[in-house]
C-alpha cells in the first residue's frame, strides 16, 4: 500500500482560512484512502495542538519534514499558496526522487500502476 503525506498550508492561514484549508486536506485525504492509499494528513493529526502545547510552528514544521521523509510520495493541496511547511516538505520529498502530485487523478493513476 503506498502511503501519501497531504501538504497543505497551516500556520500561515488565519483561523478561519485554516478551517477552510483543513476541510479541503480532510477531502484529499479521505479520497485516497477510499482508493486504497493510506494517508498521513498533518491538519487532522495534529491540529489546533499548537493552541495547546506550548511550543512554535517550527516544532512542527521539523516533526512533518522527518514524517515526510517517510512517505512514498506528497500531495499538495492548494499549490498556489506558498506556505513554508509546505516548501520544507515538498522539497524533502523531492529530494529523495519521490513524486509531488497537485492533482488527484494522477495519484490515483500513480498509485493504481504501482499496484501491478
Amino acid at each position: 500500500m503506498k502511503v501519501v503525506f497531504v501538504s497543505a498550508p497551516y500556520s500561515s492561514a488565519s483561523p478561519a482560512l485554516r478551517e477552510d484549508i483543513t476541510r479541503l486536506a480532510e477531502s484529499v485525504a479521505l479520497t485516497l484512502w477510499e482508493n486504497g492509499i493510506a494517508t498521513i494528513c498533518p491538519h487532522l493529526n495534529s491540529g489546533h495542538f499548537s493552541d495547546h502545547l506550548d511550543s512554535d510552528s517550527v516544532y512542527y514544521r521539523r516533526g512533518y519534514v522527518e514524517i515526510a521523509k517517510r512517505c512514498d510520495a506528497i500531495f499538495v493541496a492548494l499549490p498556489s499558496r506558498k506556505a513554508p511547511g509546505v516548501g520544507a516538505e515538498t522539497a524533502v520529498v523531492s529530494l529523495r526522487g519521490k513524486p509531488v502530485f497537485k492533482d488527484t487523478k494522477k495519484c490515483l493513476y500513480w498509485a493504481k500502476k504501482g499496484e501491478k
